[in-house]
């Protein structure tokens, strides 16, 4: 059985169950041996996000032969498409008291999740250290990373950060170190 695959943005195939699953041909030999497949009337899956079931008409691959049935009942399921996609994030300081320089400034971050929220995600926020009660001076600390719900982190680079917490107290964030 052939498919349209247009299904909703953001959505796959999950399953196809077809009954009956197979169609006897009768007819001339010359016509009927080489066959493998026969196929069906497009079953269109444009918009659809969940389970449908339909009757689909056969199409004859020779008018000289014979089915043992007109039509088959198909039914898809559709899921959400689960990918991976790329993100550069700045990487942020959490809860420090000084002003701060860190090394490197962005993260690379692979995310797996449904496709549709994936394409929604902002990488803003999703990389971070965490300087809460940090003295002054040079630390090495492992990059944490934050997602929503329903979402994986594959691979990240770098696995740690340098940061360089300064003797001069923050007033305000938007006093945060610029460099």
């Amino acid at each position: 059985m052939r498919f349209k695959t247009r299904v909703a943005r953001g959505y796959a195939i999950s399953s196809v169950d077809i009954t009956p699953p197979s169609v006897t041909v009768v007819g001339p030999s010359r016509y009927v041996a080489p066959l493998t497949s026969v196929n069906t009337e497009p079953f269109d899956l444009k918009g659809l996000t969940s389970e449908a079931n339909r009757s689909v008409e056969i199409v004859p691959p020779d008018p000289s032969l014979g089915l043992s049935t007109g039509h088959v009942a198909a039914k898809v399921n559709v899921a959400e498409a689960i990918t991976d996609r790329e993100f550069r994030s700045d990487v942020e300081v959490k809860d420090s008291d000084f002003k701060y320089r860190v090394e490197p400034k962005q993260a690379t971050l692979t995310i797996r999740g449904p496709a549709v929220k994936l394409a929604g995600l902002a990488p803003k926020g999703l990389a971070y250290v965490d300087a809460n009660g940090l003295a002054p001076g040079s630390h090495e600390l492992p990059l944490q990373v934050i997602l929503p719900d329903g979402m994986q982190l594959v691979r990240q680079s770098p696995d740690k950060v340098r940061l360089r917490m300064y003797h001069e107290k923050l007033t305000t964030n938007s006093d945060e170190h610029p460099s």
